[in-house]
């Protein structure tokens, strides 16, 4: 009666010997890898000029941050971001404040989209005096950076 359980558990080891290491293979090839944006990579259209350039804004990451001008109409300011490959902090939420200091509540500021690498984000109305830009995590419900902007050319 043992017989047939250890030759069924040897049988069972074996397959999982060789289906474990296979599954665990095709799994990590299939993972997706980061995308990292190198400045070349990221296209801004012609009529864009760019008013200031800093990796130096945010408190905790090293953010590449550049705002533009539009030829169009002075009074609009779009801004890019470049994260460095480090920050992976999920669900992230960009937020202004055009008010000089940082509120705590989060829920007053204006909602500029979801955060994501290379993407152009177009500023509000009145922008160019300054204010206050915010990284907001869904997942951990809490602010994961800011950055202070200063008044723009």
């Amino acid at each position: 009666m043992i017989h047939p359980l250890r030759a069924a558990h040897r049988k069972a080891f074996a397959i999982l010997m060789i289906a474990l290491p296979a599954v665990l293979w095709g799994g990590l090839r299939a993972r997706e890898s980061p995308l990292v944006v190198s400045p070349a990579i990221v296209a801004v259209p012609s009529h864009l000029y760019l008013l200031r350039q800093s990796d130096r804004l945010w408190g905790k990451y090293g953010i590449q941050s550049k705002f533009y001008g539009d030829s169009g109409n002075d009074e609009e300011v779009k801004v890019l971001f470049l994260p460095p490959p480090e920050m992976n902090d999920p669900d992230l939420l960009l937020y202004w404040s055009g008010d000089p200091g940082p509120e705590a509540d989060i829920w007053r500021w204006r909602l500029l989209g979801a955060f994501a690498a290379g993407r152009i984000f177009p500023l509000p109305a009145g922008a160019k005096r300054g204010g206050h830009l915010a990284l907001y995590s869904l997942a951990h419900h809490e602010i994961v950076d800011s950055a202070g902007v200063e008044k723009l050319p």
